[in-house]
């Protein structure tokens, strides 16, 4: 296991998943349902789920998910990770979280998760 970064991956760390990750946003899963969604969903929330998944790169995960409650001025987002996400989250490679994500503890926390993830010497590698 790793010590924390105070702002993400330090250079030099192992790199895993050595793939290249697909490129663009994960709001770009949203296109092709965006008809359905608006009977479902008011549009001003369709706007900030927009904005929130655009904060995130399509490499993270091939799928997203919604909870909406009629009546609800809001929605809840689900963003499953994979492993091959886990390099997301970790902060190896050319594709990353914004930079801004780990001023945030809970980032940096989630982080480290992922790179214990994806230590093949971890419990959790075969995860």
């Amino acid at each position: 296991m790793t010590s924390g970064p105070s702002r993400g991956p330090a250079q030099g760390q192992r790199q895993k998943d050595a793939q290249e990750p697909a490129p663009g946003l994960l709001g770009e899963l949203l296109e092709p349902a965006q008809s359905h969604l608006q009977r479902v969903i008011p549009t001003e929330e369709l706007r900030r789920l927009r904005a929130v998944t655009d904060m995130f790169p399509l490499a993270l995960t091939n799928v997203i998910g919604f909870e909406f409650h009629p009546g609800s001025p809001a929605a809840d987002l689900q963003i499953p990770v994979a492993a091959p996400g886990r390099h997301v989250l970790a902060g190896h490679g050319n594709t990353r979280l914004p930079e801004a994500f780990y001023d945030l503890e809970v980032w940096r926390r989630l982080s480290l998760l992922a790179d214990v993830w994806g230590d093949p010497g971890s419990p959790l590698s075969n995860a």
